[in-house]
């Protein structure tokens, strides 16, 4: 991530987006900013580029109820600066701005984090020390970390914080190194540690030597000691032998424990370990608390629940391209990466009830059932059954006019589109300006997609559609064969060779349009035979199945190579 600006929500932030786009990096720089831990030592994979010449920086303007908990014993409170519509500005301000402290980590050539205060006109006026980010009280789960921080007595954890570290450590330390280690050993071990102590005796090396507690450098042997579960100490079993789904909510509730307003939760992935319902009780609880919080997610359960919360879901992504050349530019180096809002009924709706689309490489927008079918086989066609393993999901609109928003919607959001989608002749402006930026499948000449496929056939399969209707209507062909009778005024008991022999291809494929795709009565719409999952999908087979290949399928192979360059490895 080379650079990236952002003004999230001031309590739930929900964050996904794919994999490797930068989610997780994101939550590390939050919780690298606002780290208690001492002697925080930088790698060189924090560099972006491992280019540790150029350093970096990491910079939050932030917000109290009470600047006075930022105030050390004996010094006055740190510089602030003003915050007026969404700028910083020097104060005193006589427009009514708002006092924000900044803060900023600093990543030196020589690998040392620097902690800054900034002051007006970007002057370091004190440094942003280890005490005000202990008061900020960071919350941080990883996916990797077990939750086991927060729940043993490690420096800067959730428990070590609530139990105000200090005491309680010193006391634990001075109980261990009471312990009588050395006189509880049996007669063997102490005749082998007798004839070490022996050996050293004999070349001058200190002596005697005794077997104790001596502790890891850079490990406190007080982050030995954490939570146990059970009755009195010779039945009760650590926390952290629980499953990763309990540790983490245990850890979430120790972190909300004697915590101001203005602590700050990172979470990465909050469904590891958890079913959908704790899923849902982790966020609910997590929302509840009314701090503000960063969650990446790619479950389901989590976005509809958020949804339920004051919160705000971001799709993070690379940044679109600057308005500017660089070089006309006043920024330094346009943004790597963006955060797109979520936001507006269309995507509240899918995050309800088709959330997959959401985490997907490519969603692919079909109008409606038939499309989905049509699209999803023209998708195995091109990459198996496992397509979706690249991250495809075809997502079933509920309509023409709700396609376009929802179009418009992902493609606000920042995500890369797909969409199979009928001309029905209307809003072509708005369309086109979709063509521009997403990989459209539409029909020439304003025509559906069953008109469109059986236009194709050649005669012979264009006499037997009628008999493929009756595999997805569940309707006897008779029935079928009846309606293609009716349009064209046809004596009773013709078959639709004779039919078609009388009427002619362009007679025929008429009233097998019309039949298959009946217009609306008043507000009653009839359903059609393909107007279906089923239908859609035995149309593409049928399509597939042609010899030589139509020229239809030109237009379809070059979506299908559209799709497959979006989702490449």
């Amino acid at each position: 991530m080379r650079g990236l600006s952002w003004s999230p929500h001031p309590e739930l932030n929900v964050i996904v987006g794919a994999a490797d786009g930068g989610k997780s990096t994101l939550l590390e720089a939050i919780a690298l900013l606002f780290s208690p831990a001492p002697n925080y030592g930088l790698s060189e994979f924090d560099y972006h580029g491992r280019n540790l010449d150029a350093g970096f920086s990491i910079q939050a303007v932030l917000s109290f109820s009470d600047i006075s908990i930022m105030r050390d014993e004996g010094f006055p409170a740190p510089p602030m600066q003003g915050w007026l519509n969404g700028k910083l500005i020097d104060l005193p301000d006589e427009a009514g701005a708002e006092a924000v402290l900044v803060c900023r980590l600093t990543g030196t050539p020589d690998q040392e984090p620097h902690y800054d205060v900034v002051g007006a006109g970007g002057e370091i006026r004190a440094p942003f020390s280890r005490a005000m980010r202990r008061r900020i009280g960071l919350a941080r789960l990883g996916v990797a970390d077990r939750g086991d921080r927060d729940i043993r007595l490690v420096q800067g954890g959730a428990l070590d914080r609530y139990l105000q570290g200090q005491e309680v450590r010193q006391t634990v330390l001075q109980a261990v190194m009471k312990t009588p280690l050395h006189d509880q050993l049996d007669a063997g071990p102490k005749a082998a540690l007798k004839a070490i102590s022996d050996g050293f005796e004999t070349r001058n090396l200190p002596h005697p030597v005794r077997l104790g507690l001596v502790g890891t450098p850079g490990v406190s042997l007080a982050a030995s000691v954490g939570l146990t579960v059970g009755a009195d100490d010779p039945t009760s079993l650590p926390l952290s032998a629980w499953g990763t789904g309990t540790r983490r909510l245990a850890a979430l509730e120790i972190s909300t424990l004697g915590v101001s307003a203005e602590a700050i939760a990172v979470i990465d992935e909050p469904e590891t370990g958890l079913e959908p319902y704790r899923q849902r009780v982790f966020i609910r609880d997590l929302a509840a608390h009314g701090r503000q919080a960063f969650v990446t997610t790619h479950a389901p359960a989590v976005l509809a629940q958020a949804a339920k919360a004051a919160s705000q879901t971001w799709r993070i992504g690379d940044a679109p391209p600057p308005t500017l050349p660089f070089e006309e530019s006043t920024v330094e180096e346009p943004a790597s990466h963006a955060l797109f809002v979520m936001a507006g009924a269309e995507l509240t709706l899918i995050a309800a009830t088709q959330a997959e689309a959401l985490f997907a490489k490519l969603p692919v927008v079909c109008e409606g059932a038939t499309e989905v079918g049509f699209a999803t086989r023209m998708l195995e066609h091109r990459f198996g059954e496992g397509f979706s393993c690249r991250g495809i999901y075809c997502l079933d609109a509920g309509g023409h006019f709700k396609a376009l928003p929802i179009c418009k919607a992902l493609l606000a959001a920042g995500f890369p589109l797909a969409a199979v989608v009928d001309d029905e002749g209307k809003r072509s402006g708005s369309w086109a300006t979709i063509s521009q930026a997403a990989n459209l499948l539409r029909w020439d000449n304003g025509a559906c997609l069953e008109t469109a496929v059986l236009s194709a056939m050649p005669d012979a399969q264009l006499q037997e559609v009628h008999l493929w209707a009756e595999q997805v209507t569940h309707r006897n062909a008779a029935h079928q064969l009846a309606e293609i009778r009716r349009e064209l005024a046809a004596e009773k008991g013709l078959s639709a060779a004779q039919m078609f022999a009388d009427a002619g291809r362009d007679a025929f494929l008429a009233a097998v349009l019309a039949s298959a795709c009946p217009k609306p009565e008043a507000n009653k719409k009839p359903r059609g035979w393909f107007k279906s999952f089923d239908g859609g999908y035995l149309l593409a087979d049928k399509l597939l199945a042609l010899s030589p290949a139509p020229a239809l399928m030109a237009k379809v192979e070059a979506f299908l190579a559209a799709v497959e360059a979006a989702t490449a490895p």
